[in-house]
């Protein structure tokens, strides 16, 4: 085998020096090269157990699922299944960026993978779930943990959960005392988690802020291998920490090919977190028997400076019985000081006290405030006298699937029609289904269907191409929602071990495409130029230039992210003429350049940035 040169570069260390500090710098890429050799690129599962089992003391290879999951899920072999290639290759990748120290963690036994299209049934929205409390200590990864646009929130994740055992197993309650004391945490019976914190601005991301302090270290340490730049931009304390506490004074470092990287002029940058929040008002309007609306209106104090503003506010409301509504806030007449926004909740939404455990503020410059429950008063009412709290039913043994043949845009194309009955008391909203290819293992498909109430049946279709892969396909999860958003998940295993076992159908084409699209990563371009030179705000024109094909069904999907040098990411997608298409117009096996036009708002930061694109296939 044949290592590109590039793989060698700073694989010996060598002396380096960071403003008055001094070490030796180094990267693994040639660890990761020989990984990827070694394993024949992941395929080889043994050789891959044999890696975590020596460097990292924890195995792929699960001998009884049922004694595993005693403690925690209680399932058996069904419910989960062998992780794929590149998956493999990831965790072992960032496991070795950590330092030696936290190669074998105390109580990590075991990685696990469940199969596609499923989700943890206690945590179901979650991406991995650490079991530091079982008896045998394992990660359990779900498919969404690998299917997001961006790999280093693959990256994050994986590093996010290895430091919950840290957290439990190696860190003394003298350092998390110390963590709690830099991040403003405190214990308190007013907070869904039993935890608060005094600060706002001080957090990588919402999921830091919001839970607890187990979960903001796991999320900082992520961030600190990966983009460090971020973290140290947020809290040059929590940065500080982790590098002298955590990380034994390892500083990891953000680079980007130079021929990636532009700048960005800006004589006024915002480095200004949106303002606190000093007014919050809730109004609902609506009787009793009817679809309620509310009305919420947050108030920053700016100062009467435009750059502590906010473009953009999220939340989350939740009900007693455990639905939800998600809401946007925008500025209210272009006053950035002033959000608000809208929702129309059922009349069949549960009926008492509404909560919100946290209001996320963000400006253009992706500068964030996080507000949480002990900095803001809320009490919202909904009463609604029609309310039901009843989940719809999903009608046992009723799913079925039929393979129609059809002419798609004057192209022979296959219409997979699932359907299967379900009743609710006040009728079905919504449906959804998930299908995995068993046979090439590739990633789940999803769709949202209707709902007929004559004949209470959900109906779902998928458009299958000539191109899409042959192999038998499995039903493996739907979801029945109903109009006061009560949900019922229903998963289906390859046994019948307790549930009902998937219905498969068999899906044929001598054209089918198992090769994902190429770019040509030594033939990318990045031309920036300011929109004011003679007076630069930050407002920038970014061309990039990329060269794409596929061997058979054509480019889709392609977005790019930029990294900014606070560590903010800024992420788009391409709307090129083949974007989101059924059939791919012209020659997909020709390579075709792509010209993306982006502008960068005022006030971005100065300072180098650096881009990239991504792909996927029709």
């Amino acid at each position: 085998m044949d290592f590109n040169k590039e793989a060698f570069t700073n694989a010996i260390p060598r002396k380096a020096q960071m403003g008055t500090l001094q070490g030796k710098y180094f990267s693994n890429r040639l660890y990761h090269a020989l990984v990827r050799y070694i394993t024949d690129a992941g395929t080889n599962i043994h050789a891959v157990d044999k890696i975590l089992k020596n460097d990292y003391g924890c195995s792929i290879i699960v001998e009884d699922y049922s004694a595993l999951t005693k403690d925690t899920t209680g399932e058996t072999a069904a419910a989960f299944e062998q992780f794929k290639p590149e998956e493999l290759l990831a965790i072992l990748e960032m496991f070795a960026e950590m330092p030696e120290g936290f190669h074998k963690t105390p109580g990590l036994e075991y990685l696990v993978r469940r199969i596609d299209g499923s989700v943890n049934p206690i945590y179901p929205a979650a991406g991995a779930v650490s079991w530091v409390d079982a008896e045998h200590g394992f990660i359990e990864f779900m498919d969404q943990a690998f299917l997001g646009s961006h790999v280093e929130d693959t990256f994050r994740l994986v590093l996010h959960e290895k430091t919950h055992f840290l957290w439990k197993n190696m860190f003394s309650e003298e350092l998390k005392a110390k963590w709690q004391e830099v991040g403003g945490w405190y214990q308190t019976e007013d907070d869904p988690d039993g935890w608060a914190t005094t600060k706002e601005t001080e957090f990588v991301s919402a999921y830091a802020h919001a839970v607890n302090p187990n979960e903001d270290m796991a999320e900082s340490v992520a961030y600190y291998i990966i983009m460090p730049n971020k973290l140290e931009s947020r809290s040059e304390g929590k940065y500080n920490f982790i590098r002298n506490y955590i990380m034994n004074g390892e500083i990891y470092m953000t680079q980007i090919r130079e021929d990636l990287t532009f700048e960005v002029y800006n004589l006024y940058p915002d480095y200004a977190f949106p303002g606190r929040m000093v007014g919050l008002d809730l109004e609902v309007e609506g009787e009793g028997k009817e679809d309620k609306r509310l009305t919420v209106t947050a108030q920053l104090d700016t100062q009467g400076k435009e750059e502590l503003g906010a473009n953009k506010a999220y939340l989350r409301i939740h009900s007693e019985a455990g639905t939800h509504y998600d809401m946007n806030l925008y500025p209210l007449d272009g006053d950035t000081s002033v959000l608000r926004g809208t929702l129309k909740i059922s009349k069949y939404a549960d009926r008492g006290y509404w909560s919100c455990e946290q209001i996320e503020f963000t400006d253009l410059q992706g500068n964030e405030r996080f507000v949480g429950t002990g900095r803001f008063g809320w009490k919202l009412y909904v009463d609604n006298l029609l309310a039901d709290t009843e989940k719809p039913q999903y009608v046992a043994n009723s799913l079925k699937v039929d393979l129609e043949p059809g002419v798609l845009e004057g192209k022979d194309v296959t219409y997979v029609n699932v359907s299967f009955k379900a009743t609710d008391n006040v009728g079905v909203e919504s449906s959804y289904c998930e299908m995995s290819n068993k046979t090439h293992g590739s990633y789940r498909i999803e769709e949202w269907g209707e709902y007929d109430p004559e004949t209470q049946t959900c109906k779902i279709r998928f458009i299958f191409t000539e191109y899409m892969q042959s192999g038998e396909y499995a039903i493996t999860y739907i979801i029945v929602r109903d109009y006061a958003q009560n949900q019922k998940d229903y998963y289906f295993y390859s046994d019948n071990s307790g549930a009902e076992s998937y219905t498969t159908f068999v899906y044929e084409s001598d054209q089918s495409d198992y090769e994902a699209p190429e770019i040509n990563l030594n033939n990318i371009t990045l031309t920036a130029y300011p929109m004011h030179p003679e007076n630069p705000n930050g407002e920038t024109v970014l061309i990039i230039e990329y060269f794409a094909k596929d061997n058979a069904s054509g480019l889709d999907l392609v977005s790019y992210r930029l990294l900014d040098p606070m560590g903010n990411t800024h992420f788009e997608y391409h709307y090129h003429e083949n974007y989101r298409t059924t059939f791919f117009k012209g020659d997909p096996t020709a390579w075709k350049k792509y010209t993306i036009h982006a502008t960068l708002p005022e006030g971005s930061a100065p300072g180098m940035w650096g881009g990239g694109a991504g792909n996927e296939g029709l």
